[in-house]
């Protein structure tokens, strides 16, 4: 028995913290012990083997006392021995010592977490990647990025073979922005050329021809590999009538550029200056509700970086907070802002929005109705808007420039078609 109001300072509690506490507090005189002689290190040992028996014990708690243990010279059996514990879990818990400690603390205490996902995470040689992944895991996101981050990491094993039989073969890199040129014919279909199997990919690539030019391409998203035969399209001379068509082209999408972008300014400047009223507050929600419609049969999207600006909010990549903070300072801002944030969340400026949604810029501007614009002016109308004739008649396809080869304003300087290189005798070829 040991006097449970005074221990002797030559007497160390080893086990029964708790319970010692509680004799004191219930007023008892003595309490049952076991004295025995302990090295320092065998001190600690016992320390942590009953520590692990509590059940609310921590992840990462569990994992640090495996490693300390480990570190004092005791095999995983022993420990498995002495704790409960079966060697796999003990080797499973170890392993989450070699993770960022700060940032598995966080993720744990943060959420319930599938053991499981720890297990998948372990597939992931680089520590780094694992690091990274950390903010994921025990979300339905975790699955996803951790897919994208296996399947790059079998396609970095392949890799130094691929790059070696690529330059065998003398291929070079296709340059950027020719992914799409009809110069460059691609070779197999896109699942052909499959990076995490090398092996199987060189089987389906056909044989390459001594006198041709190849190029390629690696998707790092998909590991996938590219191949490109370059043939060239051959030079010909272009009439007099061809090139004073290209020149009125892009005279007549320099109209439409400027028109665009005067109607976005115009609608800009409105919403800057625009008051919300405890009469109108319905109508400026309603662009809320008009937004959504539009996102349903046309799918657009905005810069979110200008309404985090707009709301003081900093954007973090990466960061979980973001959320919260952009919903935090959208409940302290004023009434005021109401419109201004509903206007950012259309996009408009962004991305110049023309009044049609036909902008294949190689043929004559035609007219088709605009599927972001036309709400996007019926809410602003219903706040008092005023449309210009000029306006009504580009987004209902009544201005002239829907003609083709009208008469456009003399003021307007032709621009060099893309892609092309203009010659005083006529000629044009691929730039």
């Amino acid at each position: 028995m040991l006097d449970a109001g005074v221990v002797p300072e030559h007497y160390t509690v080893i086990c029964g913290h708790r319970r010692l506490a509680a004799a004191k507090e219930a007023g008892l005189k003595e309490a049952p012990c076991i004295i025995v002689e302990m090295t320092e290190k065998e001190q600690i040992q016992t320390m942590l083997l009953e520590n692990m028996q509590r059940k609310n014990l921590k992840l990462y708690e569990e994992a640090q006392s495996f490693q300390m243990l480990l570190d004092f010279g005791d095999s995983v059996e022993d420990i498995s021995q002495a704790s409960g514990f079966s060697t796999t879990t003990i080797r499973r818990r170890v392993k989450l010592t070699e993770l960022n400690q700060e940032r598995l603390k966080e993720v744990v205490d943060a959420r319930p977490i599938p053991l499981g996902d720890f297990e998948k995470l372990s597939q992931l040689e680089d520590i780094s990647e694992r690091n990274e992944l950390l903010k994921y895991i025990g979300t339905s996101d975790f699955q996803l990025h951790l897919n994208v981050a296996l399947r790059q990491q079998a396609m970095n094993k392949e890799l130094p073979k691929v790059k070696a039989w690529l330059k065998s073969n003398k291929i070079k890199k296709l340059p950027a922005g020719n992914t799409y040129s009809i110069e460059y014919e691609k070779l197999g279909d896109w699942n052909d050329f499959d990076l995490k199997d090398w092996a199987a990919a060189l089987k389906k690539i056909p044989k390459l021809k001594p006198d041709k030019n190849y190029f390629y391409t690696i998707d790092e998203y998909s590991c996938k590999l590219n191949l490109y035969l370059y043939k060239p399209a051959e030079r010909r001379k272009r009439s007099k009538a061809e090139i004073e068509a290209e020149k009125r082209l892009n005279m007549a999408w320099e109209y439409m550029d400027k028109k665009a972008s005067e109607m976005r300014d115009k609608r800009k400047a409105f919403i800057d200056q625009f008051t919300v009223t405890k009469k109108n507050e319905s109508a400026v929600l309603n662009g809320a509700v008009l937004r959504v419609m539009a996102a349903s049969f046309h799918y657009f999207n905005f810069n979110n970086d200008n309404l985090f600006t707009f709301l003081g909010v900093e954007l973090k990549i990466g960061d979980s907070n973001n959320w919260n903070n952009l919903f935090d300072a959208y409940r302290k801002c004023k009434k005021d802002s109401l419109a201004k944030i509903i206007y950012l969340m259309w996009g408009d400026d962004e991305k110049l929005q023309y009044p049609t949604e036909s902008t294949y810029r190689h043929a004559w501007p035609t007219w088709s109705i605009n599927r972001i614009l036309t709400p996007l002016y019926e809410w602003l109308e219903s706040l008092g808007y005023e449309m210009t004739q000029e306006e009504k008649d580009l987004m209902t396809g009544k201005d002239k420039i829907y003609v083709k080869d009208t008469e456009l304003p003399e003021s307007s300087e032709p621009v060099p078609a893309e892609g092309t290189a203009e010659n005083q005798d006529g000629e044009s070829g691929a730039v």
